[in-house]
């Protein structure tokens, strides 16, 4: 389903946007069903072009919401649940990739619960952005250096054409990266020992999409675990509904919004209205 556009609708959206900028932190009320909510925060989401840090009560109601938001057009967008606790490398793989892109300024949407808030030591912001690799086009370029580095980010060599994100493959004087905070990997063509050309290409095609002058690549890999998710709050937008309000407000962020179902209901109210048959 994709959003409905108008004028009203998008001075509606534009509106809130002014309104968060200037207090920093609204509560909206009147959204009832979690599909309301969703279609609400899918069209800010469109409209302010920022991250989204999204905190439910549980994950019931975490994957409520994902679904929701894929529903309405919602893409790069990652749900930490329980589940993921089964697969630790697979956990730490995907949050890093969302935290790479929150720290890159991409319309990424990261769902996390209250528990996760809690329990999950994370890199600090600044080592991430320190640690980002940036080839650009006529530097020198040594193989065994960007090899050693990726490899230390955490980045594996395919055998062959490389469709996963967080892996490179080599092949003659063409390297193939898909960084992990990219939609589509680049191809970095070297003339003797410097960068010739960084193209983006599809990898299903190997079609060349476009030349860009640089390409930075974020690890999946850090060393130390410092941080909290408040560290990355401040470059999204951040949400809470109603019963994770109260943690949502805690992070800050670079604004704040409470979804409150009903005026005037507390925590405990909507606690009590939603776990009610």
């Amino acid at each position: 389903m994709s959003l409905v556009h108008s004028p009203i609708v998008d001075d509606f959206y534009r509106s809130l946007l002014r309104d968060l900028e200037e207090k920093s932190e609204l509560s909206i009320a009147g959204a009832t069903s979690s599909s309301a909510k969703t279609f609400l925060l899918a069209g800010l989401l469109e409209n302010a072009q920022m991250p989204l840090l999204w905190v439910s009560d549980d994950d019931d109601a975490l994957l409520r919401a994902a679904a929701d938001l894929r529903s309405f057009g919602v893409r790069q967008l990652y749900a930490l649940t329980g589940e993921d606790e089964k697969d630790p490398i697979g956990k730490r793989r995907k949050l890093l990739t969302a935290l790479s892109r929150i720290v890159s300024k991409q319309q990424v949407s990261l769902l996390v619960t209250k528990e996760f808030l809690e329990d999950t030591k994370l890199p600090l912001a600044h080592e991430m952005e320190r640690s980002a690799l940036t080839f650009t086009v006529g530097e020198a370029f040594s193989l065994t250096q960007a090899f050693n580095r990726l490899i230390d980010m955490g980045y594996e060599s395919s055998e062959s054409a490389i469709v996963q994100p967080g892996t490179y493959f080599k092949r003659g004087g063409i390297i193939d990266l898909f960084p992990v905070n990219a939609d589509v990997p680049v191809r970095i063509e070297l003339w003797g020992d410097e960068i010739e050309t960084i193209q983006s290409f599809d990898p299903g095609s190997q079609r060349i999409l476009t030349d860009q002058p640089t390409v930075t690549l974020y690890p999946l890999a850090l060393s130390e675990a410092r941080g909290k998710i408040q560290d990355y709050a401040t470059h999204c937008i951040v949400v809470g509904d109603e019963v994770g309000a109260e943690e949502a407000r805690k992070l800050g962020g670079h604004g704040t919004i409470h979804i409150v179902p009903v005026p005037g209901e507390t925590t405990e109210q909507a606690q009590a209205r939603n776990s009610s048959p």
